[in-house]
């Protein structure tokens, strides 16, 4: 897959798509063009991934890949299930800066907060 281009806000993922490479860092600290994401959409057929109020989750919701860099709610709760906070699944939102995890959470991976000021 390649990189998204443009300034999206929104991005949708539809059923056909297995891999989103939203942990391919670039200098900046983000994978190339989601820096203004502000939802994720997961079409209800994709097999691999869900969207969790325009949050990007693995189908079983184990693993937590995305949170929008541009995403406004200071205060995050992550669902029950979540075990994984994937590498770089926040970096440089600015705007969050409370974050409750659930008891289950088991893995929060290297770098899954980076450049996140508020925080």
């Amino acid at each position: 897959m390649n990189s998204i281009e443009g300034d999206l806000e929104e991005l949708y993922i539809p059923a056909s798509i297995n891999d989103v490479p939203v942990n391919e860092i670039n200098p900046d600290g983000l994978a190339e063009g989601i820096k203004n994401i502000k939802s994720i959409v997961v079409s209800k057929q994709n097999q691999h991934f869900k969207g969790i109020d325009g949050v990007l989750f693995s189908k079983d919701g184990f693993k937590l890949l995305l949170y929008p860099p541009q995403r406004e709610p200071s205060v995050y709760y992550l669902p029950d299930g979540v075990e994984i906070i994937a590498d770089s699944a926040f970096s440089g939102n600015q705007h969050i800066n409370k974050l409750v995890l659930p008891h289950g959470v088991r893995v929060i991976s290297e770098f899954a907060f980076g450049n996140c000021g508020n925080l």
